[in-house]
């Protein structure tokens, strides 16, 4: 689950499962992530902002790329047509 508050100032849930796999051989600190699940919180002048949204809940997919060396790992996460987003953090093992 991710709590954050939306481009509009909302608060925002996004309930999700997901799975990350690394298509190459030769390229193992890459991979691809995939998440799926239903976001919360577009209301009002901004629900349609996000496709299919009805009654404040929407379906989402989020995908994303990222590179690992050794536990510390970076990705860019993509939001469709809105933006994108890069994250740093560390594994714990």
């Amino acid at each position: 689950m991710s709590l954050f508050d939306n481009s509009f100032g909302q608060d925002t849930q996004y309930l999700y499962g997901g799975y990350r796999f690394r298509p190459w051989e030769s390229l193992q600190p890459l991979y691809i992530k995939l998440t799926a699940g239903l976001v919360h919180g577009y209301r009002g002048q901004y629900q349609d902002k996000i496709p299919f949204n009805t009654s404040g809940f929407a379906p989402v997919i989020v995908p994303s790329v990222g590179y690992c060396l050794i536990r510390f790992c970076s990705e860019v996460v993509f939001f469709g047509a809105a933006g994108a987003m890069v994250t740093f953090g560390v594994t714990i093992p």
